[in-house]
């Protein structure tokens, strides 16, 4: 899971202006540093934390019924959506043959997928010819030499 998620009830009396502090300190102790905390309830005293990758790790992807080898990224916390450019081509000269196939900044994960050069130029004329990301673009290459396609929701 790229993201970890926790949910740590508030002693009786917390107040945020002045034991927010205290609260990330007790969760560090508890669960290990890098949670931010998101949110609080005081209704129901309960806090909400998550924590992200301080840098990105690499993975095999889970549940892929592709026929190519995939890999999963969990992104460094902070990675943003206008990163994609920079994360992909990171991504694609520390992997050879690997191209980023789908970026989701804001779920931490990214997923890599084995592609040809052939298949990766056809990706990038159709990207850039619908004015979108190469990671927008599903595509496979078809035993007769030509390719399938998937293109964004928005087309």
């Amino acid at each position: 899971m790229p993201i970890e998620k926790i949910a740590i009830k508030l002693p009786p009396g917390f107040d945020s202006s002045r034991h927010l502090k205290s609260l990330a300190k007790r969760i560090a102790e508890k669960y290990g540093d890098g949670f931010e905390i998101d949110s609080i309830d005081p209704e129901a005293g309960t806090a909400f934390a998550t924590r992200q990758a301080a840098v990105t790790e690499i993975g095999e992807a889970k549940g892929s019924n592709s026929r190519r080898s995939m890999k999963e990224v969990r992104l460094a916390r902070g990675t943003k959506p206008s990163d994609g450019d920079k994360v992909a081509a990171k991504l694609s000269d520390q992997h050879p043959g690997y191209a980023m196939v789908k970026f989701e900044p804001f779920l931490g994960r990214a997923i890599l997928a084995e592609m040809d050069s052939q298949t990766s130029r056809a990706r990038d004329a159709v990207a850039v010819a619908l004015g979108v990301k190469p990671w927008d673009v599903g595509i496979s290459s078809r035993p007769d030499g030509g390719y399938d396609l998937e293109l964004p929701r928005s087309y």
